[in-house]
């Protein structure tokens, strides 16, 4: 369970990008994590590390229906409790690119995300109920509302929109050149 080179590089661009936000002071915990890494499974290891990793500040502290996700060992609760991915994001958050909150309000449980926009405003990333489900309409608009109210846009993040449009490239747009293909032959 040695360290990689691949392995050395990738960590490495943790450490900064956790030192460049919140300084030497989460030092001690790559330190400590690095001493012991070749005790532990290597996948094993990095999750606790970013379990341990502290996360900004949430930008908004919520209401009585949004709650923020204020730490990475909640994220990965809340991911185990909705049945997600969540967990796969705690870098993000760390780095404080994304936000997360639960909604506590009427109807499903829910869980979002917020994005960082490249003008430093906050935008609406991803809103899912368990298990990724989609929320009924009226669910997700009183939701947009109270975000636009807190002045975090309720549009789709610009990353998301990207994220969508890569997909949609990928597989959408795929199928019709194959489509094309097939009816000119």
């Amino acid at each position: 369970n040695r360290i990689t080179l691949h392995t050395a590089e990738m960590l490495q661009g943790v450490i900064n990008a956790t030192v460049e936000v919140h300084g030497d002071d989460v030092m001690p915990l790559f330190a400590e994590a690095l001493a012991k890494w070749n005790r532990a499974n290597p996948t094993e290891h990095c999750d606790r590390l970013l379990n341990r990793l502290p996360a900004p500040r949430a930008p908004w502290e919520g209401n009585n229906c949004l709650s923020p996700i204020t730490t990475t060992a909640q994220l990965k609760a809340t991911a185990r409790r909705f049945n997600n991915c969540l967990a796969d994001y705690r870098m993000h958050m760390i780095v404080g690119a994304q936000a997360f909150y639960v909604w506590n309000g009427p109807g499903q449980p829910a869980v979002l995300c917020i994005a960082r926009q490249h003008n430093g405003r906050w935008a609406l990333h991803e809103l899912k109920g368990m298990r990724n489900a989609t929320l009924p309409a009226s669910q997700v608009e009183e939701i947009r509302t109270q975000l636009a109210a807190a002045g975090i846009s309720p549009n789709t993040s610009v990353t998301r929109t990207l994220e969508n449009f890569r997909f949609a490239q990928m597989h959408h747009f795929h199928d019709i050149r194959f489509a094309d293909r097939k009816s000119t032959r």
